[in-house]
């Protein structure tokens, strides 16, 4: 087969001048030597329902996975996004802000990052196999894939993704579910991670460790699913201080940031005391009465497992935006009442 240039490519599948750089950063990057393991057929098939992508979405995508003959610059484009998103396997800090493909391009582009995040799906596998990581932990972190294909179709009634950039911190290792909630390990202030806002000068430094720029901190996502049962997040919280201090001690930061841009983000169905990250949330969310119906709020939950909440900070830079800190202290408080009454739900957090 003729080697490919990027102008080449670029021509053949109509993409726009703006995406000329990333055509020349994967040039740079090259094919990989093994080729892209890319499934077919049953074994496919088998791929998308551990990601739980749903029966009508398997279908379009096994129907247009491309191959070298069919569509050779596709194929280019394929070889190359897998191998630079396989060589940042164990970096989640690393900058890799993937591209959408032009709609002219129908399926094979909707589904271009689906492709992707197939083929990678061992190697990712493999790096958390190398951490101790359990195999189902990678699969149920792996398998967010199935909610944003079934988000892609509810908003554009056709199999696709438009969130590769997000689920790339998956790939990275830098994300993982753990029961109902998922947690990424990032570090304060640094490149492109948050808070969005975050305490300032001595107000940061009068805090101590953990809430300093470059700090390891957990940020705390509630992706669409069951409800949010209070027994749910108590599972998560304890599997999230072990599972990182065993699998990834580096990035056992003692602090954890919960970010919101107000209700857009959370459907209106944040728990008391929390929100959550840009892109979760939806209508499977809790209500307020399955949340509180213990007596004790989320925040009074993450209190029980040894955070303590710092306060709400108000974010010039979004309305209505907040970030809730919380921060295990040096060592355990009294413990929390029970209350009988149902706390209303919040989506502003309210003081600390």
């Amino acid at each position: 087969m003729t080697a490919l240039s990027p102008s080449a490519v670029a021509a053949g599948l109509g993409l726009p001048d703006g995406l000329s750089p990333w055509l020349e950063e994967l040039e740079r990057v090259g094919p990989p030597a093994g080729g892209v393991p890319l499934p077919r057929g049953e074994d496919a098939a088998r791929l998308l329902g551990r990601l739980r992508v749903a029966g009508p979405d398997a279908a379009a995508i096994a129907g247009a996975l491309p191959d070298p003959d069919g569509s050779p610059e596709l194929w280019w484009l394929l070889e190359r996004s897998y191998q630079q998103l396989r060589s940042v396997i164990g970096d989640p800090d690393a900058m890799v802000w993937p591209p959408s493909l032009p709609s002219a391009l129908d399926a094979a582009g909707r589904c271009f990052w689906v492709f992707v995040l197939m083929a990678l799906a061992g190697d990712v596998r493999r790096w958390h196999g190398e951490q101790g990581i359990p195999d189902e932990v990678s699969w149920s972190t792996l398998a967010d894939l199935g909610r944003h294909v079934a988000r892609y179709r509810r908003r554009h009634g056709a199999a696709g993704l438009a969130s590769q950039g997000w689920l790339g911190l998956h790939s990275r290792g830098g994300l993982y579910e753990l029961g109902r909630l998922q947690f990424n390990p990032y570090r304060l202030r640094t490149g492109m991670a948050g808070p969005l806002f975050w305490y300032e000068g001595g107000e940061a430094a009068a805090r101590g460790p953990g809430f300093q720029p470059g700090d390891p901190v957990l940020g705390v996502h509630v992706p669409e699913g069951a409800p949010l049962a209070p027994e749910r997040c108590d599972e998560s919280f304890l599997a999230a201080r072990s599972f990182f201090r065993r699998h990834l001690p580096a990035r056992a930061g003692r602090v954890a940031t919960c970010t919101s841009s107000g209700r857009a983000a959370t459907g209106g169905c944040a728990p008391a005391g929390w929100s959550c990250e840009a892109g979760a949330g939806g209508p499977a969310l809790a209500t307020e009465a399955t949340v509180t119906r213990s007596g004790i709020t989320f925040r009074e939950r993450a209190l029980m497992h040894g955070l303590r909440v710092a306060r709400p900070l108000q974010g010039p830079d979004l309305e209505s935006g907040h970030v809730l800190c919380y921060a295990r202290p040096a060592r355990t408080g009294p413990a929390l009442p029970r209350r009988r009454d149902l706390r209303r739900s919040s989506c502003s957090g309210g003081a600390a």
